[in-house]
């Protein structure tokens, strides 16, 4: 069971009718656990970060993945990975006990807010006309999706 609880400014009541929801879902899985025990429950509480939706993954995969590795004559997971280590920072793998980097594993998209996705097509789009392919600016299809440039 999974639940995700968002709290804007512009709620109203301050967002407490959301705050309510969350106290009391909290206090059922409380219950549950102590009732059935189970795996421990994370509670997270931290600014809210718009993530890549998926229809800007969709629109990546269909009109910046596949024409590139098309025009590469690649496959499109190739390019996919090429694209990520190209213009995505990698994550780290850290000796917990040294603090010593072990390498870098591969970079992901998935949790990138739609700001920071946008800002990924930005960099493939540049790329993409410097190579002579033309690919659409992120902002051509934000609306359409639905999520603003700016959003973060």
């Amino acid at each position: 069971m999974s639940e995700r609880f968002v709290i804007r400014p512009e709620d109203p009541g301050a967002g407490w009718p959301v705050a309510e929801r969350c106290a009391r879902t909290l206090r059922q899985v409380c219950e549950r656990l102590k009732r059935e025990g189970g795996a421990p429950v994370e509670v997270v509480i931290g600014e809210y970060r718009r993530r890549r939706s998926l229809e800007q993954n969709r629109l990546y995969w269909s009109a910046y993945v596949r024409p590139l590795a098309e025009h590469c004559g690649v496959s499109s997971q190739a390019m996919h990975r090429w694209l990520k280590w190209e213009f995505l920072e990698p994550e780290l793998v850290v000796d917990p006990f040294t603090g010593e980097i072990l390498r870098e594993g591969e970079p992901t998209t998935t949790g990138l807010t739609t700001a920071e996705f946008n800002q990924y097509l930005e960099m493939i789009s540049a790329m993409a006309a410097e190579q002579g392919v033309h690919l659409p600016a992120p902002g051509e299809h934000a609306a359409t999706y639905g999520w603003p440039e700016e959003a973060a």
